[in-house]
């Protein structure tokens, strides 16, 4: 999901989820979902979150959860261009200490969310968990964080698919941390990727198997590359989606996975040539005027000067009439 920006975007990206097979079974509704948000600064702001598929309500957790990021998000860029600085250099900045205390004051703004939702709508807070996946990204790097399962995946221009986290698994299947979760801040990871991104890939545990090789913690290439050339030859992916979702909802993608299935890929776009400078133009020779007949002022009756209407101020010699000055004669 996303919104048009009226401003050209750095980025071509897309953002999808499909049901999974298992749920589709047992009647229930997609608990993914995922967002991206360009900011005018050329940053890409964006968040993956898998409902839990044991608390109720998990989906509407997921998608507060990804929506509230991304407006928290974009309110701390707003807030550091007011003092002059830049999102994704300040976050690169930080140690990282630092880096998982800021991402933790997100977490925590979330919960708090989650708490007053669950208290307006009369259900449990748990019912809401989700895990999560936020990500800055710019021509400097990527800023990404983790709670729960999930991956994420980044591409430099000449290198290869690199896998920022090790999805957190429990100590039993299907077991994870939650934004709910009493453990939840303790949890946190956090990652920073210095080299500037040409693809991006986030994605929830539904389709684990299929894009990491567990034996090393590695990202597989071969699942990634058809989404970059994707990307690559299609000219905006959120109207000409029929390869994704095709590829979403593929027999052969469902008798590996069961779950629900959610992709948020980006590729970075060309920096904008720098604007053509001005060609002066020759201002033409004006032909010399006639000197103006002045016509001494009369100032028998009015007192005024005849060309200028100010009291006693002949044109060339008066000088500006007294008082405050036009807008447009002021310094």
């Amino acid at each position: 999901m996303f919104q048009r920006s009226p401003f050209a975007p750095a980025w071509k990206a897309v953002a999808r989820s499909v049901v999974g097979a298992g749920h589709l079974s047992q009647n229930l509704p997609c608990q993914d979902s995922s967002q991206y948000r360009q900011q005018p600064s050329g940053l890409l702001l964006g968040a993956v979150a898998d409902g839990a598929g044991s608390a109720a309500y998990s989906q509407l957790g997921a998608e507060l959860a990804v929506r509230e990021s991304l407006e928290y998000l974009a309110r701390w860029e707003a807030f550091l261009q007011r003092r002059r600085r830049r999102f994704l250099p300040w976050l690169k900045e930080l140690t990282p200490d630092q880096r998982r205390q800021f991402f933790a004051k997100l977490v925590r703004f979330l919960r708090r969310r989650l708490a007053r939702f669950a208290a307006q709508e009369g259900i449990e807070y748990k019912s809401l968990a989700s895990t999560l996946l936020v990500f800055i990204a710019g021509r400097e790097g990527v800023a990404a964080m983790q709670i729960g399962d999930g991956f994420m995946v980044v591409r430099a221009q000449t290198g290869d698919y690199e896998l920022l986290f090790h999805p957190d698994k429990g100590e039993y299947i299907n077991e994870t941390t939650f934004i709910t979760s009493a453990n939840a801040l303790e949890d946190i990871q956090s990652s920073v990727y210095e080299e500037s991104p040409h693809f991006i890939c986030a994605a929830t545990d539904g389709l684990e198997k299929v894009a990491i090789k567990f034996q090393d913690w590695s990202a597989f290439g071969p699942f990634f590359q058809p989404l970059e050339t994707f990307l690559t030859e299609i000219k905006d992916p959120e109207v000409e989606d029929e390869y994704l979702q095709n590829f979403l909802q593929s027999e052969r993608l469902n008798q590996r996975t069961q779950d629900d299935k959610t992709l948020l890929i980006a590729l970075a776009l060309p920096p904008a040539p720098p604007p053509r400078p001005l060609q002066r133009r020759e201002t033409p020779k004006r032909r010399p005027s006639r000197p103006i007949q002045r016509v001494a002022p009369d100032r028998s009756d009015s007192g005024e000067d005849p060309l200028t209407g100010i009291p006693g101020r002949d044109i060339l010699a008066g000088g500006l009439p007294e008082g405050p000055l036009p807008p447009w004669l002021e310094d």
